[in-house]
C-alpha cells in the first residue's frame, strides 16, 4: 500500500521510510506478546491438569465433553493469557480443575470466581492482606483508618 502511494505521490517517500522500521519494530512486540499469551495460557492448562490428577489427554476429554465445561475451558484460557502474576494463572487452572470435576452448579461457582480473578489486579490482592491482617494494635475501637489502608505496602 505506501509503495503504490510513494510511487503515485513522491512527496509519501519520507514517511514510508520512517513508517518502515515502526512497522518492523511492532511487528516484533505483537509476535512476543502473542507467543507470551500462548505461554501463560498453556501454563494455566498444566496447574489445571496437575491439579485434576489425571491425564493431559483424559483432562481435555472432560474439559470438551460439553457446552458448560467448553465454556469453561476457554473463559479460563482467555482469561488466563493476559494474567502476568503466576498466582492468579495458578489459581485460575485450579478453578478449571475444579469446575470440570464437577456439576453445573460448580462450574456455575467457578466461572464467578474466573470473573473475580480477572477483576482483581496487585493493589487489591495487597489491600485484601492488609484487611486481612486485622486492625493495627492500637487501632481505636478496632476499626481501620484510612492512613493505615493507604499506608499498607
Amino acid at each position: 500500500m505506501l509503495s503504490f502511494a510513494t510511487a503515485r505521490v513522491p512527496a509519501l517517500t519520507p514517511v514510508a521510510v520512517s513508517v518502515t522500521p515502526l512497522a518492523a519494530a511492532a511487528a516484533a512486540a505483537i509476535g512476543r506478546i502473542g507467543r507470551r499469551r500462548v505461554e501463560n495460557a498453556a501454563e494455566t492448562l498444566a496447574e489445571a491438569v496437575e491439579a485434576s490428577g489425571d491425564p493431559p489427554a483424559e483432562f481435555i476429554d472432560k474439559a470438551t465433553a460439553d457446552d458448560r465445561r467448553i465454556e469453561l475451558l476457554t473463559r479460563t484460557l482467555v482469561i488466563a493469557q493476559d494474567k502476568a502474576l503466576w498466582e492468579k494463572r495458578r489459581a485460575l487452572g485450579r478453578a478449571l480443575a475444579n469446575g470440570i470435576a464437577g456439576d453445573d452448579a460448580r462450574i456455575d461457582e467457578e466461572l464467578l470466581f474466573l470473573r473475580a480473578v480477572a477483576d482483581i489486579d496487585t493493589p487489591h490482592i495487597k489491600l485484601l492482606a492488609r484487611l486481612a491482617s486485622g486492625p493495627q494494635p492500637g487501632a481505636s475501637h478496632g476499626y481501620w483508618h484510612r492512613e493505615e489502608i493507604t499506608a499498607a505496602k
